[in-house]
């Protein structure tokens, strides 16, 4: 497919979605769904349980904790990183591997599950107690036997170390670093000994020589994730990365973003800012901007964006 035929399917893709979602909003649609699901989680709260529902986004079953991040978010509010899984949806195929390093509850993993579907395959770590216990019931729930989970995580070696595991709530603020967001409560976590792979070692060990699709989001350790995974960047082995970078949590972590986005330039991958509707924007220079203009960015192998412009 041409370069300029992509192009415009893409933006009557982008195009359709504004449309279509304005319209949502428009006639409130949106918000029917999110005050049912207020008064499902109000219920729930009183009696102190969890409950089964839909989560809007993925349509699919989730265990609904009351005090969890998702339930006051995702699932009655809002729906979690849209532009996000547009991008998922328009990346990811049937057969692909996914691998989501800081799944937290599922949200992404059990997405991604659905897309790749029985030849796929999708591998979760996720080290905190609370979260990985949620994505645990979560994949019996959905019987997805795609979805390989690890109550672990990834950093540039081998080793257990002392990890921050967020209580009810604070479990997406999850971290090996200091808990430095705005909106995280450092006295609502708990230290743990958890286990770290060198990533690169990990999958050649379990057989994983392809990945079409990574998200990375764990809270500043970003950068040793994928010191761990240079050998498979080198390779260009990963096609697409789907990344969160704050300065905050960078600077945690004793590093700058920028150091992030020069060592996969040096790989040979592109790098763009994630945009309304999955759309990428190109990032021609080692800055990630303000706050205000995301945290999600992308980067892309040049080996297989010049494969997929050759089909």
């Amino acid at each position: 497919m041409t370069r300029t035929k992509t192009k415009l399917i893409n933006n009557l893709k982008f195009f359709s979605r504004k449309i279509t979602r304005g319209i949502t909003r428009r006639l409130k649609l949106d918000q029917t769904v999110f005050k049912k699901n207020a008064l499902k989680l109000a219920e729930a709260k009183s009696k102190n349980e969890e409950f089964v529902d839909l989560m809007p986004g993925i349509e699919l079953p989730m265990v609904i904790q009351p005090e969890m991040y998702f339930a006051r978010t995702g699932y009655s509010q809002y729906i979690f990183e849209p532009d996000s899984l547009d991008f998922v949806h328009d990346h990811l195929k049937t057969g692909n591997t996914f691998l989501d390093v800081g799944a937290n509850i599922g949200y992404f993993s059990l997405f991604c599950s659905k897309i790749v579907g029985s030849n796929g395959r999708v591998i979760a770590f996720e080290p905190g107690d609370f979260a990985f216990n949620l994505l645990a019931k979560n994949k019996k729930l959905n019987n997805f036997d795609n979805i390989d989970i690890y109550q672990a995580g990834f950093g540039e070696k081998n080793e257990i170390t002392e990890f921050n595991s967020g209580s009810p709530g604070m479990e997406v603020y999850n971290s090996l670093g200091n808990i430095v967001h705005a909106a995280a409560d450092p006295n609502k976590f708990n230290k743990i000994l958890i286990q770290l792979f060198e990533g690169t070692a990990w999958l050649k060990n379990n057989h994983v020589d392809y990945i079409h699709l990574m998200k990375l989001d764990v809270e500043g350790g970003e950068y040793n994730v994928l010191k761990g995974m240079l050998e498979m960047f080198q390779e260009q082995k990963i096609a697409l990365l789907l990344i969160e970078i704050v300065y905050e949590t960078s600077q945690a972590f004793g590093y700058h973003p920028k150091d992030i986005l020069s060592m996969l330039k040096e790989c040979g991958y592109d790098w763009f800012r994630l945009r309304p509707f999955g759309r990428l924007e190109p990032l021609l220079e080692n800055d990630i901007g303000s706050p205000e203009d995301g945290h999600m960015f992308v980067a892309i192998s040049k080996k297989y964006k010049n494969l997929k412009h050759k089909n």
